[in-house]
């Protein structure tokens, strides 16, 4: 079985950079990364980003600094199909600053699987001098099989900004 991180990144100019996520979830106290479900409403976050000319979202929206996934329709779809079951979609609206376009085509995604797994011993990791437990870069991921089940998309449990997937996703 293998696993990889789940990375977002712009492979064009002109992909979408969303500049940062917005501050609602953190102001409503729910946190994504968490693993949690929702037990309220939340309402529709909006995202905000300016493109102008010829720009494309992409399925997992690249958002500079974020915390979060928001995939589009198609993206969650395919993860379903595979078998992802672990994903609460919220609804929210992109919003392209530049022209005022309103757009419906994705999701914010809270990813509940969160498993701490990671093989220390056989990882190489930066961490903090002083604070172990805060990991500050993977340069090489080990994980512990035994603890991850059938699981197919988690949270690293003890680097929770983290997404792994199964070779199957």
């Amino acid at each position: 079985m293998s696993y990889y991180v789940w990375e977002t990144r712009r492979s064009r100019d002109h992909q979408v950079l969303v500049p940062g996520f917005p501050s609602t979830y953190a102001e409503l106290q729910f946190n994504l990364l968490a693993g949690r479900r929702a037990h309220r409403e939340l309402p529709e976050i909006d995202i905000r980003f300016r493109a102008e000319g010829a720009w494309t979202l992409t399925d997992d929206l690249v958002i500079a600094r974020r915390r979060c996934l928001v995939h589009s329709d198609a993206l969650i779809e395919v993860l379903r199909n595979v078998g992802v079951d672990g994903l609460d979609v919220l609804p929210c609206r992109l919003i392209n600053e530049a022209d005022g376009r309103v757009l419906r085509t994705h999701h914010v995604v809270n990813l509940l699987d969160v498993i701490h797994c990671l093989d220390r011993d056989a990882s190489e990791l930066e961490v903090d001098d002083e604070e172990p437990n805060e990991i500050w870069a993977i340069h090489t991921l080990q994980l512990r099989h035994d603890r991850l089940g059938d699981s197919l998309m988690f949270r690293l449990g003890e680097r929770r900004h983290t997404v792994i997937v199964h070779e199957r996703v």
